[in-house]
């Protein structure tokens, strides 16, 4: 796979050195590809930033002799202002979120009804 076979949305392994932002080996969401070979992309800290896009590899790509993901999983975490708060998984894979008190701006709604529609599309795969 090729950097232009990249799209937004995609998830991607960082495959370069560690760093405060970013853990190599951790999939994070591509936000935004653009045709210059930059992405932007949510860090550790749930802030959007630009990088490089060959620092990251495609998931079908990972490192090591054998790798294959076959099932989606959810992970809790900060992505922009929505925060996956718990993930119950002695209970049927619930969780809670919460939605960051702020004065939104398009982007930032934008991102949220992404996750939140992420959500929703895991919650009926997994038949919830």
């Amino acid at each position: 796979m090729s950097n232009n076979d990249f799209k937004s949305g995609d998830i991607a392994i960082w495959n370069s050195h560690d760093d405060s932002w970013f853990t190599k080996g951790e999939k994070y969401i591509l936000r935004e590809v653009r045709l210059d070979g930059t992405v932007s992309v949510y860090d550790n800290e749930g802030d959007l930033c630009d990088r490089l896009l060959c620092e990251f590899v495609p998931v079908t790509q990972a490192y090591g002799p054998i790798q294959t993901e076959t099932r989606r999983v959810l992970k809790p975490g900060v992505y922009g202002i929505v925060s996956v708060k718990e993930v119950y998984p002695f209970h049927d894979g619930k969780f809670t979120l919460a939605i960051q008190p702020c004065a939104p701006n398009a982007e930032e709604l934008e991102s949220a009804a992404m996750v939140l529609s992420q959500l929703a599309e895991f919650l009926r795969e997994e038949g919830k």
